[in-house]
């Protein structure tokens, strides 16, 4: 956290640990860049894609990689504080066949100490 930005990001790789035989393997990468300006009294604008690689897929269509921007307020409803969010991204790569844009409602549950 630095002033008004909350910084971050989460970064997996998923493999399989033993070969099934027939079974599908799985090779998939998820990278999530988190960053939140925020505005005060709740408000905040946010930048969160969920951009994926299936290593396993054709080369043309491994990726996804969405742009956009969110908006989110934190409230309290029944003394239980809370994040609501909407966000819109773009996918300016995506595999063949998958959606080229992205609307993402969020609901996320706060328990500060």
């Amino acid at each position: 956290m630095t002033g008004s930005f909350v910084l971050g990001g989460l970064v997996s790789q998923i493999w399989p640990l033993a070969d099934a035989g027939d079974a599908r393997e799985t090779n998939l990468l998820t990278i999530q860049p988190a960053v939140n300006f925020n505005f005060g009294h709740g408000w905040a604008m946010a930048f969160s894609p969920v951009i994926t690689a299936n290593w396993d897929a054709p080369v043309g269509d491994r990726w996804t990689v969405p742009v956009g921007l969110g908006l989110t307020r934190t409230v309290v409803f029944n003394r239980r504080p809370m994040n609501l969010g909407i966000s819109y991204n773009y996918n300016i790569e995506h595999p063949a066949g998958t959606a080229g844009e992205q609307l993402r409602f969020t609901v996320t549950l706060l328990y500060p100490r």
